[in-house]
């Protein structure tokens, strides 16, 4: 099963990007456009018997294709053991599919598609709320929704509410006049890394402030404005993403511009755009929003990491380093969110308890 959806994100990963349809036409070889034949959509099996070569016109099949297989497997095989039901199993390796499909892309394009993650809440939204959440509890506030379906829906959306609210929020907070002035400021001081990556996005330094917030804000047990928050989700699941993203378009025969199958994260100013924002609402209904806004803060220290590397490569070599318009947020979010899905199945916590625990915080 893990192979065949491997070979599906491969599907993912090449068309989604080029706006075609993941449905048809078939399989066909990029080069050539040779339809494959059922011997030849065999995942792994087909790339060592054709040698990675296409049998019409033998070009070189790339490398990512039978890469992305594996990496479905062995990330897929720890939750046949965690799983309490095939359902569970089939909804977690569909996860898996569109995450790994949404880091090959942004790695690849410094851009996310925002559908594969509306496809995979809406998705989340009917598992957890028909069969219960797959990394997080149901918070015990909801049980006056004397239907259990309800109560879990209502979590879901709390967890969803919950992240998008304060991300929306912190765009336009980080956006106003006092706060491009504070970032100024904050980036001139001498206690701060001189280096470009955080001179230009110091909104990075807002994420992590806001998201500590939020983090040790949501375990205070307000159970107003968790039923607040609930209400924000559900608003958010229904016109944001089921009307006017997949509804709408459909009936006016019309998308607007940030319905696009990628969103534009080439803004030179953030280092989030849309789709990273939709990927994190992604993650919040699968692990919660606690442990996505830890994600957040991790995926932003990745990146810096690199970046730091690859200015020192470039010291090295005597090279000038030059920073690019975007960064892979979404790879990275990709990378820490099945760290956090692995330390669920092997150790029963997520990171952000694991690093609280250790700091002696928990």
């Amino acid at each position: 099963m893990a192979l065949l959806f491997g070979s599906f994100t491969n599907v993912l990963i090449y068309r989604v990007p080029a706006n075609l349809s993941v449905l048809s036409p078939g399989s066909y070889c990029p080069e050539c456009k040779h339809p494959l034949s059922i011997l030849e959509k065999i995942p792994l099996i087909s790339f060592m018997l054709q040698q990675g070569k296409c049998t019409k016109c033998s070009a070189r099949i790339p490398w990512h294709y039978p890469i992305v297989e594996l990496i479905l497997v062995l990330l897929a095989y720890p939750f046949i053991n965690y799983s309490e039901s095939f359902l569970e199993f089939a909804m977690l390796v569909i996860i898996l599919s569109l995450v790994v499909a949404q880091g090959f892309i942004d790695e690849k394009n410094h851009k996310l598609p925002l559908g594969l993650s509306y496809i995979g809440i809406v998705l989340v939204a009917f598992f957890t709320s028909f069969h219960g959440a797959l990394f997080f509890d149901i918070d015990p506030v909801f049980s006056f929704l004397k239907l259990p379906y309800l109560a879990r829906f209502a979590n879901f959306a709390f967890h969803l509410g919950l992240l998008m609210f304060s991300l929306d929020f912190l765009v336009h907070l980080s956006n106003t006049i006092f706060f491009r002035k504070l970032a100024e400021r904050i980036t001139s001081s001498a206690i701060c890394f001189r280096i470009a990556f955080l001179e230009r996005h110091a909104t990075i330094y807002y994420l992590f402030i806001f998201a500590c917030g939020i983090l040790l804000f949501s375990t205070m047990g307000l159970d107003f404005l968790k039923i607040f928050f609930a209400l924000i989700g559900t608003s958010y699941l229904v016109n944001e993403i089921i009307l006017d993203y997949f509804v709408l378009p459909k009936i006016i025969g019309a998308v607007d511009n940030k319905q696009d199958s990628l969103a534009d994260d080439s803004d030179t100013r953030t280092v989030m755009g849309g789709g990273d924002i939709a990927f994190l609402g992604l993650i919040s209904v699968v692990c919660g929003a606690q442990a996505g806004f830890f994600i957040l803060v991790l995926a932003f220290y990745l990146i810096f990491i690199k970046l730091l590397f690859d200015k020192i490569v470039c010291l090295a070599s005597k090279k000038t380093f030059v920073l690019v318009a975007s960064y892979p947020m979404g790879f990275a979010l990709a990378i820490i969110f099945i760290a956090d899905m692995m330390n669920m199945v092997y150790r029963g916590n997520h990171l952000f308890v694991e690093l609280l625990r250790l700091l002696g915080l928990n």
